[in-house]
């Protein structure tokens, strides 16, 4: 369960670099998190995070393609 949630992690700081810096730096924090042994138990609470992160990352996207 921890590779899944460092490998998600790896994705969205991929994905938030991609979008903004800021964002790239939350999903670098959730990765340096997820390498933890508390980040692994944490699993579920990090995951509805890194969900909310994706969604305004998202929202920012479409955004900047309207605008």
């Amino acid at each position: 369960m921890a590779g899944i949630f460092f490998a998600l992690s790896l994705l969205l700081m991929g994905i938030g670099f991609a979008h903004s810096g800021w964002l790239g730096m939350l999903g670098l924090a959730l990765v340096a998190f997820a390498g933890t042994r508390k980040g692994a138990g944490d699993f579920s609470l990090l995951l509805g995070l890194m969900i909310i992160v994706g969604f305004v990352g998202g929202v920012i996207q479409i955004l900047t393609w309207l605008f």
